[in-house]
C-alpha cells in the first residue's frame, strides 16, 4: 500500500498489482480517487481496460504514482459522472474537488470544449445564462 497516496486527490497511477481477481488490470494506467480506507476508484480512459470497464473499485492495490491528473482528464472522467442534463457550475465543482486545486470554471468549460472538438464527449448547452448542458 502507497500511504502517501491516500489522498482524496485524484492521481494518475499505473496499477501492479491488484491482488485479487483484477489481476487483468495489472501494467494498465487509470486515474484514481483513493480513500483513507485504502480504497481505489479507478477510472480508465480511451477505451484501456479490458471488458469494457470505465471504472472500478480496487481495495489495497499495489500501484505506481504518475503524478496528479490532469484538469483535461478529470473533466472528462466528472463529466462521465454527471446526468444526461447538468449545470456546467456542478462539473467545475467536480473538477475542483477532485484535484483539490482552486481554477477558475472558465478552465473546466474549455477543457470541455476542447474533448468535444476531439469526439471524446459530445454535449449541447441548452441555456447559456443558467449554465446547463445536456449530453447527446
Amino acid at each position: 500500500m502507497n500511504y502517501e497516496l491516500i489522498t482524496k486527490n485524484m492521481r494518475k497511477i499505473r496499477i501492479i498489482d491488484t491482488e485479487d481477481d483484477m489481476d487483468f488490470l495489472n501494467g494498465l494506467t487509470a486515474y484514481a480517487t483513493i480513500s483513507h480506507a485504502g480504497m481505489f476508484t479507478a477510472y480508465f480512459l480511451n477505451g484501456v481496460a479490458p471488458h469494457g470497464i470505465q471504472k472500478t473499485l480496487l481495495l489495497h492495490p499495489r500501484v505506481e504514482d504518475l503524478g496528479r491528473a490532469s484538469v483535461k482528464a478529470a473533466t472528462e472522467i466528472m463529466y462521465r459522472e454527471m446526468p444526461r442534463e447538468f449545470n456546467g457550475y456542478d462539473l467545475w465543482k467536480r473538477v475542483s474537488s477532485v484535484l483539490e486545486r482552486d481554477m477558475y470554471a472558465d478552465t473546466v468549460f474549455r477543457r470541455m470544449r476542447e474533448l468535444k472538438e476531439e469526439g471524446i464527449i459530445n454535449f449541447k448547452c441548452i441555456s447559456d445564462s443558467k449554465s446547463k448542458y445536456e449530453k447527446r
